[in-house]
C-alpha cells in the first residue's frame, strides 16, 4: 500500500470522525512513511499487517437475527489492502444489510458498533439515505447497538436504525465534520527548500502545504466543511428530533449516560449478548 497517497487522502478530504483519531491515523502513517523511506522502500511502501477478530468476541448467531458488525474506519470503494488494515467500506454495510432485509429467514437487523470512530464523509450521507430505504421498503425493525465506539460517520449510520442503545461505558455522538490541512512551509524554509506549485486557476493547488493557506482559501474550504456539516445535521435532525441543540454546536463525543440525557441514544444496555438473546426469544415466542 502506498501510505503517501493515503496520507495526501486523509489530509485532504474533508470526514466525518473525531479529531484524536484522524490524528492518530495520519501520525501513524507519518511514521510508516518515515519507516519504508529508511529502510529503502520505494513509495513508503509497507507490508499489511492483519489483526484478525476473536470469534470468542464476536456474539453468537440468533435464530432470525441479521446482525451487521461495524467494527473500523469507514470509507466508500476501500480496496482490498485498505480493508486488511481495518476499513470498513460502507458499501459492504449496505450489501449485507439488504441481504438481511431479503432474506424471509431474517425477523430483525441489528447493527452492531464495536469500535468506529468514523470515516470519509464521501459516501457516508448515501449510505444513510441507503440503509433508511431498505429499512421501509423491508418493514423490518432495525435495532443500533454499541458496545464501545460509535462516532460521526459511524453514529450517522447508526441514526437510520429504529433506536440506539449502547452499554455504560461507550462513546457515541461527534456529530460534524473536519478536513485536516497542513503547512509545511516553516519546515521546508528551514531546511533551505523552496517548492512551487504552476498552476492555471488562481486556487488550484489550495491545501497545498508547501506554503501558507490564503484567506480566500480557508473560507472556500470553511464552506465545503460547513456543507457536509450542514447534511450532517439536517438528517440527523430528521432521524433523531430529541436531540438536543448543543450536541450540532460542539461536535462533542459522549459516554452512554450524556449520550441518553441529549437525546442521542434510547437505553443503556449491559452487552450485545443480552440483546440479541432477547430480540432472538421474542423471534422463537
Amino acid at each position: 500500500m502506498k501510505f503517501a497517497h493515503v496520507l495526501a487522502r486523509l489530509t485532504g478530504a474533508p470526514w466525518f470522525i473525531t479529531e484524536d483519531a484522524l490524528v492518530r491515523i495520519t501520525d501513524l502513517l507519518q511514521a510508516r512513511l518515515a519507516a519504508g523511506a529508511f529502510n529503502g522502500m520505494p513509495g513508503g511502501v509497507m507490508p499489511a499487517e492483519v489483526d484478525e477478530p476473536d470469534d470468542d468476541d464476536l456474539p453468537a448467531e440468533s435464530p432470525g437475527l441479521g446482525v451487521v458488525e461495524i467494527n473500523g474506519v469507514l470509507g466508500q470503494h476501500l480496496s482490498l489492502m485498505e480493508r486488511m488494515c481495518g476499513g470498513v467500506d460502507y458499501g459492504d454495510i449496505v450489501s449485507k444489510t439488504r441481504a438481511f432485509a431479503q432474506d424471509p429467514t431474517i425477523s430483525n437487523i441489528v447493527l452492531h458498533t464495536m469500535i468506529c470512530p468514523g470515516g470519509t464523509a464521501t459516501g457516508c450521507p448515501e449510505a444513510y439515505a441507503a440503509l433508511q430505504q431498505i429499512k421501509a421498503e423491508s418493514g423490518k425493525p432495525m435495532l443500533s447497538v454499541v458496545t464501545g465506539q460509535c462516532c460521526s460517520a459511524g453514529y450517522y449510520l447508526a441514526a437510520a436504525c429504529d433506536s440506539i442503545v449502547a452499554t455504560e461505558s461507550s462513546m457515541v455522538g461527534s456529530i460534524g465534520t473536519m478536513r485536516m490541512v497542513e503547512d509545511r512551509s516553516a519546515a521546508l524554509a528551514s531546511a533551505g527548500v523552496k517548492r512551487f506549485a504552476i498552476t492555471s486557476a488562481s486556487m488550484k493547488d489550495i491545501g497545498n502545504p508547501d506554503r501558507p493557506m490564503t484567506d480566500p482559501e480557508k473560507a472556500h474550504l470553511q464552506a465545503m466543511t460547513n456543507y457536509l456539516g450542514g447534511l450532517f445535521v439536517r438528517d440527523m435532525k430528521s432521524a433523531r428530533s430529541n436531540i438536543a441543540e448543543e450536541v450540532f454546536s460542539t461536535g462533542l463525543p459522549y459516554y452512554a449516560a450524556d449520550a441518553m440525557r441529549l437525546g442521542l441514544i434510547d437505553a443503556i444496555v449491559p452487552g450485545v449478548d443480552l440483546v440479541l438473546g432477547s430480540l432472538a426469544e421474542a423471534n422463537v415466542g
